[in-house]
């Protein structure tokens, strides 16, 4: 008995199709994977604001987050010895890659920008040992500071409290 085993065409074309309905979802899965990653960055900046403003509480030392719209990153720094007057400080080291804590928005979200700072002198947020806010000359500044992103949503670091939001 020679019997040849082959597929038929039912069954071609079955597994075609269901092949296409699962690409079809993977796919629309992707999509959403865009928006997930612009909000993990949000995320992201909102937490290193509440950091630098919790470390500079914790510590008593002023610490600043360094916005550099040219490379679309910023990173923390904190004053080497509690002072007055201007800030002079270091990049903080991250507790836990040991290395300089900067963070690259294109790393996180390649879609994402920081499109403007409003009431942010030099580039520079700063929060004092009382967790208000303070500019880079060490003064409190009398507007929240505003970072506009490129998909229209806002951070905010509220003058009077040091609060930080996504809006």
């Amino acid at each position: 008995m020679n019997r040849r085993t082959a597929f038929t065409l039912a069954e071609l074309v079955t597994v075609i199709v269901l092949t296409t309905i699962l690409s079809a979802g993977a796919l629309a899965g992707l999509r959403g994977l865009g928006r997930w990653r612009d909000a993990t960055a949000q995320r992201r900046l909102v937490a290193d604001l509440r950091h630098a403003r919790a470390l500079a509480m914790l510590t008593g030392r002023r610490t600043m987050v360094v916005f550099d719209l040219a490379s679309q990153s910023w990173r923390l720094e904190q004053e080497d010895q509690p002072a007055e007057g201007s800030f002079r400080g270091s990049t903080i080291i991250h507790p836990q890659s040991f290395q300089p804590w900067v963070v690259r928005l294109p790393d996180i979200a390649s879609s994402l920008r920081i499109a403007s700072l409003t009431n942010v002198s030099g580039g520079r947020i700063g929060f004092a040992a009382d967790g208000l806010p303070i500019d880079a000359a060490g003064n409190r500044p009398r507007k929240s500071a505003v970072i506009t992103l490129n998909n229209g949503r806002l951070v905010a670091v509220y003058a009077g409290s040091g609060f930080c939001e996504v809006k």
